[in-house]
């Protein structure tokens, strides 16, 4: 999974930041939860021809299968979750600090000067979207 943020500015003078998520095939599942889940499903389908399916037994293991498979489900949805927020995580301050920058921009007459005076340099961030930062990238792959 890729996620990229790109800014772009409405007709309206709107601030605004699309979040495209994409290549969802590469995600942290790992092979060992597939394993269990697979293994876990042949094994309740080969109980499922050689007990009696009214038996308590029987129910007692279709339970527990269920809580396994629950569980290990629990846990791709936290290592998914996880790395979801690793990936945005550190896009979120370039866009809180552009949302800072397009303010600071709006601003006139006392309330402009007072940021310029306490704020003189601001800190600018480069999207996925930006030319100038595909462009810097395009010439360090010339220095390499």
């Amino acid at each position: 999974m890729k996620i990229s943020v790109d800014r772009t500015t409405s007709p309206e003078g709107d601030l605004v930041f699309t979040i495209t998520v994409k290549e969802p095939h590469i995600s942290p599942f790992k092979e060992e939860e597939k394993i269990a889940l697979e293994s876990i499903d042949k094994f309740t389908k080969e109980m499922e021809k050689s007990l009696d399916p009214t038996g308590k037994l029987y129910q007692e293991i279709q339970t527990a299968n269920h809580d396994v498979k629950e569980k290990v489900f629990m846990r791709v949805l936290e290592n998914l979750r996880f790395a979801i927020q690793n990936e945005f995580r550190p896009k979120f301050q370039p866009i809180c600090q552009e949302i800072y920058n397009w303010i600071y921009d709006k601003q006139e007459g006392f309330l402009k000067s007072w940021m310029m005076e306490f704020d003189p340099q601001r800190t600018t961030y480069y999207f996925d979207n930006d030319e100038r930062m595909k462009s810097q990238l395009n010439e360090d792959d010339l220095e390499d």
